[in-house]
């Protein structure tokens, strides 16, 4: 159901909240499937179950810890152009792959959005997303993808380079270790970075 543009599931959606000629809401005349066979709200596809999305507040960028299925837990990042449209009409695989590695051979994906991150069902079960800290209130942190894992109740924090080809994922230093089930990793108004558990 995530590659199937007809059906709403494993998606990103975007709409515009305001009633609309009777609808409970609008889509944006620029989404990327409007006036196609497809279910026009869809923004992104491809997703397994992105367990908390964040937009950098210095980008844009889109931020995406999508849960796997039975191994492979992964970040997925969609570079902003100027400041907008981050992630508009890409396809982040699945279920044709779960992280890098193929999953499902019935499902056929063609130039998908690879993962900038992934870890193995060794180190924890859910990924728990996650914020791209900014700010002077961010401290060391400011430029890291601040994450938790659920089931391990850990946090971590990426560090985050590019290259001509986009985004490249550097160390991953461990926070802490303590952690009583995270649910989201979010940050304040300032940029202070709250783990929620």
């Amino acid at each position: 159901r995530a590659s199937d543009l007809g059906s709403l599931l494993g998606k990103i959606l975007r709409i515009d909240p305001a009633i609309t000629a009777g609808e409970a809401y609008g889509v944006p005349p620029d989404n990327p499937f409007v006036g196609t066979d497809a279910a026009p709200e869809i923004w992104a596809l491809g997703l397994r179950n992105p367990w908390r999305i964040a937009f950098d507040r210095d980008t844009g960028d889109l931020w995406i810890a999508d849960v796997g299925e039975e191994a492979i837990e992964e970040i997925d990042v969609a570079p902003a152009v100027e400041g907008a449209d981050a992630g508009r009409g890409l396809n982040f695989g699945w279920s044709a792959f779960e992280g890098n590695e193929p999953f499902n051979d019935d499902v056929t994906v063609e130039d998908h959005a690879s993962p900038l991150y992934t870890y193995g069902h060794d180190e924890g079960c859910s990924v728990s997303g996650g914020v791209r800290a900014r700010g002077q209130a961010a401290g060391s942190l400011n430029g890291l993808y601040v994450f938790a894992d659920y089931c391990a109740g850990t946090v971590w924090a990426l560090e985050v380079g590019s290259d001509s080809g986009g985004f490249t994922a550097g160390r991953r230093v461990t926070l802490t270790t303590d952690i009583a089930q995270p649910t989201a990793v979010v940050d304040g108004p300032h940029g202070e970075v709250y783990v929620l558990s």
